[in-house]
């Protein structure tokens, strides 16, 4: 503890140099006699207090969370990102000159945020890694945030000009609006749309007509100093169209968009999440691209260890709609093993709609409505035998389809899917592990399964097996999403899983109690299709809010609760 400053526990002096004569550490006069063993007692003391004090704080918040998060007790904070580029904002059939901007024509579709990632990904409950969310949007830009405490902060595109030519003098002045006539015909000038922060100065009004009260609504109070402002760290466009699968890991970020069936790996540049960095140091390195693995749109990227002993990720894993799923080795790009799964019955190819990995498991949800589930260590062995898929280590019907056929029904099977960490049926049975996992269905229905294995076989098997078979423990059908499918599932990796939550196309996110499968509290109000959750011990972050991403910050007392303000009143 740094309050401690020089202390060492156990030694003999509280400090690493004796107290000045002007110092008063409340101790007796120098002409009094005190014993070493007294000193070192009384330093122990002073340390057993504060260690206990320190405990008993986080005790306090540890207990004032779990209470926010079983009667949902949160405040929203977030940040909104321009829905328009400037640089799509040309007249059609103007003409521009050599020396003036060159713009597109493209339609006027809003930007809106289509998947979020999270640094470290909210792997274990204990993850304190820098609070940096990745922020994709449907025009195939990213965005870099660093979160802060302060209430809502807007971003606004502007344009931002810049040339290719060492040759000009440092004081030419290029515009953004075309006139350069100073500048040389053969000069590239390069017009970028750049996300910066706008002040807030006030609120929207609401008149009678729309069936509101006619009233200003008040700015909340100034922030208070120890409040931190969101920050974008670097902005750039990896793709052309939206981006569908987003991970970021370390120094690296991975992407995948509509427009492309390869994924792009992103490098951050030294130091870059230090801070105080100027503009050319925070623009992010092409490291690699990864083709000739998937003919469809990729759906998921995931990282996973090549067997369960390893602690750090060896592997990427991606799956893609074309029913192909690849294994990447994680630190050179090389194309590990690929193939396409089929359906048994008329071998036409099954599109996976989601993945999720358990350190060296990897599962994949179909379009059938199976789960496939494969150890990482014998696909890699199963590669030197060709590019036909192997024998899957665990299959099984998770969410049957047939009754949507029968009501003419969206054929979209297992829709998201989630690793949730220890199971219960293992407990005190040696050579047997027990892992759950969680998985939504197009029916709107949430499931969760017990996958069990055994130290002396690589198969596993999954359970409840049949309609009537119970969980131990825990529960197995969760009813609360309709009008669509489930689109997203989330929970703190690591240990038993204490909650789990679940978003749906009917626009609520969801807290459950995964023992009684009962629902704990939902959030309503997604404009649209939230397609990511990403939590923490403390926050969950979506987004499905058109340009705005909601930080949900379940630390908060209950006076802080009472308090708060509405994101969408802004």
């Amino acid at each position: 503890y740094d309050d401690f400053g020089g202390a060492v526990i156990g030694g003999e002096d509280l400090l690493s140099s004796p107290p000045s004569s002007s110092e008063n550490l409340n101790t007796p006069s120098s002409s009094s006699s005190v014993s070493p063993s007294s000193s070192s007692q009384t330093s122990n003391s002073v340390l057993q207090e504060r260690i206990a004090s320190l405990k008993q704080q986080d005790m306090k918040r540890d207990a004032q969370l779990a209470k926010n998060w079983r009667c949902g007790n949160w405040k929203v904070r977030g940040f909104s990102l321009d829905t328009q580029d400037p640089t799509t904002t040309s007249s059609p059939g103007e003409e521009d000159d050599e020396n003036d901007i060159a713009t597109s024509s493209n339609d006027e579709i809003p930007i809106h945020i289509s998947q979020l990632a999270m640094m470290g990904g909210g792997r274990t409950a204990n993850d304190e890694s820098d609070e940096i969310v990745a922020v994709a949007r449907t025009d195939g830009s990213v965005v870099l945030m660093q979160l802060g405490t302060e209430y809502l902060a807007k971003f606004t595109a502007k344009l931002t000009a810049t040339v290719d030519d060492d040759a000009l003098p440092e004081d030419t002045t290029i515009s953004t609006d075309g006139d350069n006539d100073d500048v040389p015909s053969s000069t590239t000038i390069r017009v970028e749309s750049k996300l910066e922060k706008q002040e807030i100065t006030s609120l929207p009004t609401f008149s009678e007509d729309d069936g509101e009260i006619d009233a200003e609504l008040s700015l909340p109070p100034p922030p208070p100093e120890d409040q931190t402002p969101f920050e974008i760290l670097t902005q750039f466009t990896p793709h052309q169209s939206a981006v569908t699968a987003l991970l970021l890991e370390k120094e690296f970020l991975y992407t995948a968009g509509q427009d492309s069936t390869d994924i792009r790996i992103w490098q951050f540049p030294e130091n870059f999440l230090e801070g105080n960095q100027d503009e050319s140091s925070t623009k992010m390195i092409p490291f690699k691209s990864l083709s000739n693995a998937h003919t469809g749109t990729i759906t998921s990227l995931h990282t996973l260890s090549l067997d369960a002993q390893q602690e750090d990720p060896t592997l990427l894993l991606s799956t893609a709609s074309d029913g192909s799923f690849a294994l990447w080795d994680l630190s050179t790009g090389d194309l590990v093993f690929s193939c396409t799964l089929e359906d048994p019955d008329t071998l036409e190819p099954v599109a996976i709609t989601c993945a999720d990995v358990d350190r060296d498991v990897m599962y994949l949800g179909l379009s059938t409505g199976h789960v496939v589930g494969y150890r990482a260590k014998e696909v890699v062995e199963h590669a030197s035998m060709g590019d036909s898929c192997p024998i899957p280590n665990c299959r099984f019907i998770a969410h049957d389809t047939s009754k949507e056929r029968g009501n003419g029904g969206h054929f979209g099977g297992v829709t998201a899917i989630q690793a949730a960490g220890d199971g219960t049926i293992a407990r005190n049975r040696p050579g047997m592990t027990s892992k759950l996992l969680l998985t939504g269905g197009s029916d709107g229905m949430v499931k969760q399964w017990e996958i069990l294995g055994s130290s002396s076989s690589s198969k596993l098997e999954h359970w409840p097996r049949m309609a009537n078979q119970r969980m131990q423990r825990r529960a197995h059908l969760f009813k609360g999403h309709s009008d669509g499918p489930v689109t997203a599932l989330a929970c703190l990796k690591g240990g038993e899983a204490q909650k789990f939550l679940s978003a749906g196309a009917d626009g609520t996110v969801r807290a459950w109690n995964p023992s009684k499968g009962t629902e704990l509290f939902r959030m309503d109000g997604f404009e649209e299709v939230i397609t990511s959750l990403c939590l923490k011990q403390d926050l969950l972050i979506t987004n499905g809010m058109e340009e705005y991403v909601c930080i949900h910050d379940f630390d908060v007392t209950d006076s802080e609760v009472e308090d708060g303000y509405e994101i969408e009143e802004w």
